[in-house]
């Protein structure tokens, strides 16, 4: 028999969500979630089998830079452990006092990228937040924007073109999405 690994949700005991607006543009460097919780989050993920992630190589968004060629780890809502699930629920930001329809890990090993792209969907706004600092990040519009522990970058339904650079180190980050 597997022990399953438990999260620590006394961390959570005077957790306080953070409520943000839909954005116009796309919003930098707000933090949303403490690095204690982000580092409870990377610790998890670190214990989860390999076979939870599906890697990904084709980009299901619009492309700008001429290739729909990727490479990285997602872990979406069906793939995630049912407790995992709930904690990434307990600590998602909310828009408008709504809370996400989905929320999804992506890791990037060394090497690991994403091409530039537009975020084109049904949701009507998207939030990236940066689970650790490493020196790596995303690139909005040509602009390198390093990660911030805790911080998102966030995007309306119809995003700016961005793209992850590969990575040098291990990277991991929370997308929530928003109906």
């Amino acid at each position: 028999m597997t022990t399953v690994n438990k999260l620590n949700w006394d961390l959570l005991e005077n957790y306080k969500t953070v409520d943000l607006e839909v954005p116009k543009d796309s919003v930098l460097n707000v933090r949303v979630i403490p690095d204690a919780v982000c580092d409870e989050v990377v610790r998890y993920v670190k214990t989860l089998k390999e076979q939870y992630f599906r890697m990904r190589t084709m980009l299901h968004s619009i492309p700008t830079d001429g290739t729909k060629e990727c490479l990285y780890g997602f872990l979406g809502d069906v793939q995630q452990p049912r407790e995992f699930n709930r904690f990434l629920k307990a600590i998602a930001p909310t828009i408008d006092g709504i809370k996400p329809t989905e929320h999804i890990i992506n890791r990037y090993d060394p090497g690991m990228y994403l091409p530039g792209h537009i975020d084109s969907d049904i949701y009507r706004a998207n939030m990236v937040v940066n689970l650790v600092e490493e020196g790596d990040g995303i690139e909005i519009e040509g602009v390198f924007y390093e990660d911030v522990k805790g911080h998102c970058k966030m995007f309306p339904t119809n995003s700016a073109p961005h793209s992850v650079p590969p990575v040098k180190k291990q990277r991991y980050i929370i997308i929530y999405l928003y109906e």
